[in-house]
C-alpha cells in the first residue's frame, strides 16, 4: 500500500512537471507569436509612416511648383499690362484695328497706333488671353499670306501693319 502511495504521488509529480513544462511552453510560443505581431506591426507603422511623410512632401513640392508657376504667370500678366498702350481715338491718324484669334476661339480685339511695337500686341494678346497665353510660349501669325511676327521691337508700321489686321494665336510650346 505504501509502495502504491509512494508511485501515485511519484506519477501525480510526474505530471506536475510535465504539465509545467506545457504550460511554460506555451507561454514561451504565446511571447514569441507576441513579440512576432509587435514587431511586424512596428514595421507596418513605420512603412505607413514613411509613406505619409513621403506623400506629404511631395504635395508640398506640388504645392511649391504650383505657387511658382502661379507667380510667374502673374509676373508675365503684370509686366504685359505695363507695356499695352492706350487705345487710340478711333479718327485718329495711323490707327490700325486688329483682330487676334485665340486658340480657345475668343476673338480679341483692339486698336493700337502704327508707331506702337509687335510686343505691345504680344502684351495686349497676354493680358485679354489670361493664364491660357501667359503660361506659355505663343506666336502672332497672319495667315493670308502666312507671316510670323516675332521681332516684338519692330513697330507696327515696320512690319507692314496697316488698316484691318487679323492674327491668331499659335502655340509654341507642347503642354
Amino acid at each position: 500500500a505504501e509502495a502504491l502511495r509512494k508511485e501515485d504521488a511519484e506519477e501525480r509529480a510526474r505530471l506536475r512537471e510535465e504539465q509545467q513544462a506545457e504550460y511554460e511552453e506555451s507561454l514561451r510560443i504565446d511571447r514569441e507569436r507576441a513579440a512576432e505581431k509587435a514587431l511586424r506591426q512596428k514595421e507596418e507603422e513605420e512603412r505607413q509612416r514613411q509613406e505619409a511623410e513621403e506623400l506629404e512632401s511631395k504635395q508640398k513640392e506640388a504645392a511649391a511648383a504650383e505657387q511658382a508657376r502661379q507667380d510667374k504667370i502673374a509676373k508675365v500678366l503684370e509686366e504685359a499690362k505695363q507695356m499695352v498702350p492706350p487705345e487710340p481715338a478711333a479718327e485718329e491718324p495711323g490707327r490700325l484695328q486688329f483682330l487676334i484669334r485665340t486658340p480657345d476661339g475668343r476673338r480679341l480685339k483692339r486698336a493700337f497706333r502704327a508707331e506702337d511695337t509687335i510686343g505691345q500686341v504680344y502684351a495686349y494678346a497676354n493680358v485679354e488671353g489670361g493664364e491660357a497665353l501667359a503660361s506659355r510660349e505663343f506666336l502672332l501669325v497672319e495667315t493670308m499670306p502666312r507671316k510670323t511676327y516675332e521681332d516684338r521691337s519692330m513697330t507696327l508700321a515696320d512690319a507692314g501693319l496697316k488698316g484691318q489686321c487679323a492674327l491668331l494665336v499659335e502655340m509654341i510650346d507642347d503642354e
